[in-house]
């Protein structure tokens, strides 16, 4: 993909549905800099992963009121292509609510961005831990460019990331190795499961134990009632006996 790194307005995702066959896209942009934007003017690339065909829409949004450095979403279709599942947006023209210094496509420089490359959870987890909720991949630099933990692709010659501010230095120092260090990966998952059973065997021992020390006490009340009883009925001392004896029985055994 094409990227004006000059461009005050970043593409940051969209999610695509469809609405009696033409497709609609909910596009997240972001404002990069530290004025409001009121307006700008763009083109939609609209495109068919299957047949790969394409349309090229030009359009425009005015009224935004988008707050410096902060993002907001506007809304698009595509009635020409209705099979389009892929958007792209090359901005050309933006105004600022101050009316002065407009941006024109062509002024800076354009630059080729990959995409970001897959993270393992395990990785993404330790990456935000070390270096931030927004870090969203390891970071990456050649000639031309850097890409930042959040994301960004700036100009080899930006001391700062164009959107979260970072410095290059301490973007560039979150590597794999050093993140790897500062945040060792948690307990394995047989660790987990491991505590789980300790858990488990220390709760049965516990409801094991409590059930012998209520038997216990309900046999003592028992032989308690016998030995009364046994005052005035001693031919009820055999049948108590058996009681007792199936009482007893039913008392769980030790591990």
């Amino acid at each position: 993909m094409k990227l004006d790194l000059s461009c005050p307005i970043e593409l940051r995702g969209y999610v695509l549905s469809y609405s009696g066959g033409t497709p609609c896209a909910s596009v997240r942009l972001y404002n990069l800099s530290n004025r409001r934007i009121a307006s700008f003017e763009a083109i939609a690339k609209w495109k068919c992963s299957g047949s790969e065909r394409g349309v090229a829409m030009p359009f425009s949004a005015e009224r935004l009121r988008a707050g410096a450095e902060n993002g907001f979403k506007i809304s698009l279709t595509c009635d020409r292509l209705p099979d389009a599942d892929q958007l792209d947006i090359v901005f050309t023209l933006v105004r600022f609510e101050d009316g002065c210094d407009d941006w024109r496509a062509g002024e800076g420089v354009v630059v080729d961005v990959a995409p970001i490359g897959p993270i393992s959870l395990e990785n993404l987890e330790m990456l935000k831990s070390a270096a931030g909720s927004d870090a969203v991949c390891f970071p990456e630099q050649d000639s031309v460019t850097w890409r930042c933990v959040c994301g960004r692709v700036n100009h080899e010659s930006e001391e700062n990331c164009a959107r979260c501010r970072r410095s290059r230095k301490t973007a560039l120092s979150f590597t794999p190795e050093r993140v790897r260090e500062a945040c060792p990966p948690a307990a394995s998952h047989e660790s987990e499961e491991a505590v789980i059973e300790e858990m488990r065997k220390s709760y049965l021992s516990q409801r094991s134990g409590l059930m012998r020390r209520t038997l216990a006490m309900a046999i003592a009340a028992l032989a308690l009632t016998v030995l009364l009883v046994m005052q005035y009925r001693p031919n009820a001392v055999n049948a108590s006996a058996e009681i007792i004896s199936v009482y007893s029985q039913s008392l769980p055994q030790e591990e």
